[in-house]
This record gives C-alpha cells, structure tokens and sequence, in this order.
C-alpha cells in the first residue's frame, strides 16, 4: 500500500528564542526561504500608501486576517497601525462589523442594509429594490453566493410595519 508523504514539517530549536532568521520552511522539496527587513519594509509600506483602502476595507468589515494577507504583513502590526490612524480596531472573534444585523431608514423602516447571512461573509452590504447588493467575500475576495440574493423584510407586512 503506498503511504502518502508526510505533511512539511516546521522546526524551531529546543530552548531557543524563537526561529533563527536563517531558517526555512520545507515544502514538498523545495526549501522557502524567510523574508528579508527589506521585504517586509516593502509590504509595510504598500499598506501605508494604501491607507484609505485599507481603512475603508477594514470599516466595511474586512477582518485584519483577510487584508494583512492582502498585503503580506502580520495581523497584529496592521492592528497597531490602524489604532495609530484612529481607527477603533474590532474586539478578538467578534463580530465583523457593529452588532446591528439589519439597518433601517429612519423614516420609512425599510431595510436598507444587513449582514450577509453567508457564515463565510458576514459583510454589512446594501439592500437595494429588495436585493441584496454585490459584494465579495472578505477572507477569499470572490463574489458572494448570496449577492443579488432576494431579501424579504418580514417586519413589514401589507398592515404596515410590526411594532
């Protein structure tokens, strides 16, 4: 019976302080050598130039995984970079964006924003004519399954809006 190959296998030395700079990750057989300052100083720096999009990505809830893989910088440095653009980074595991699932016009109650209800989502996105809008999904950047998807506003009925 053939075996399958052993998964690659990352290994740091025993009382160290973490991994040697000089270290590689094996992968399959060829060795991945570790990014250089000047490579990481190259990703920092996009994201710096980048500092709208990033911003406006992270508020429509983007996680800071999905957009530090974007620009291949670690997640916890984008965080502190955030906080020193003012931006109020969202709590460890909870929700993408504000708590609110469904947004309502002021004056009307029709819905004019919600969650997307895809488990892989989770984006606030606009209702439009009684569609969700398009949108993409944050982790993987493809279309949503849900865009375009019909949405029905159960609070309103023919008898005027439930209260």
């Amino acid at each position: 019976m053939a075996r399958s190959p052993a998964p690659a296998v990352t290994r740091y030395p025993r009382g160290g302080r973490g991994h040697p700079r000089t270290h590689t990750e094996r992968t399959g057989d060829q060795a991945v050598p570790r990014r250089t300052p000047a490579e990481k100083a190259a990703a920092r720096n996009r994201v710096i130039a980048d500092r709208n999009t990033v911003i406006n990505r992270y508020g429509q809830g983007d996680s800071l995984r999905a957009i530090a893989r974007t620009y291949d910088v670690h997640a916890p440095w984008l965080a502190a970079r955030l906080t020193r653009w003012g931006v109020e980074v969202r709590a460890h595991g909870g929700h993408p964006t504000s708590h609110t699932h469904v947004h309502r016009d002021g004056d009307t109650g029709a819905v004019t924003a919600l969650r997307c209800p895809d488990p892989r989502c989770g984006r606030v996105t606009r209702v439009e004519r009684d569609r969700l809008g398009e949108h993409t999904v944050p982790a993987s950047g493809t279309r949503c399954a849900l865009s375009e998807a019909q949405v029905q506003d159960r609070a309103h009925t023919a008898a005027g809006p439930a209260r």
